[in-house]
């Protein structure tokens, strides 16, 4: 049986993640989908949130699973889960050089190898980080959409809506939040 890891912290989960998951499903006998906690970023949301998007997200693929990874070497938890694969998807060649890096590590460490799946044309530009400083502005729904997932827009949404109430209250209103949104 061939096993296979995709860590990361999908915060937020993009198309290019479920690209890359839907890839693996296709290559692997079981894909393990880690979402990882990473101590020097700040989430928007919870790791529990997050599993429960990618679980909605791929849910329909029968050899995914999604599990947390927490305080371990990547490599580790790899070995750890019997699996002999670590799954990285490259979008350029700055992602090469520090992914080939990390790929001798692990297989130092653990004897884990890594494949990497190359983002198609369509999707090289998508990232968390892209796609959280594209949040913010009128019409940000519509550039966001297509590339998220749908689980993942509707808690973005609902964390913009937040974020206008926290600064509204901030300023002084009064009330309550769900009715302001009605």
């Amino acid at each position: 049986m061939h096993r296979a890891v995709y860590a990361g912290t999908f915060d937020v989960l993009t198309t290019g993640h479920l690209w890359i998951i839907r890839e693996s499903a296709a290559l692997f006998d079981e894909v393990l989908v880690a979402v990882a906690e990473h101590p020097g970023k700040a989430p928007l949301f919870p790791a529990p949130i997050r599993v429960r998007m990618l679980n909605e997200a791929a849910g329909s693929l029968a050899n995914v699973r999604v599990v947390s990874l927490s305080g371990a070497y990547l490599a580790t938890f790899a070995r750890e889960q019997d699996a002999q694969y670590l799954v990285r998807g490259l979008r350029d060649a700055a992602d090469f050089e520090y992914e080939r890096t990390m790929a001798h590590m692990n297989e130092t460490i653990a004897g884990v190898r890594t494949v990497f799946f190359p983002a198609p044309r369509d999707l090289a530009h998508v990232s968390s980080s892209l796609v959280k400083s594209l949040i913010g502005p009128y019409g940000w729904e519509h550039v966001v959409a297509p590339l998220v997932p749908s689980a993942t827009l509707i808690r973005l949404l609902g964390r913009a809506h937040a974020w206008v109430w926290e600064t509204l209250a901030n300023a002084g209103a009064a009330g309550d939040a769900d009715a302001f949104w009605r």
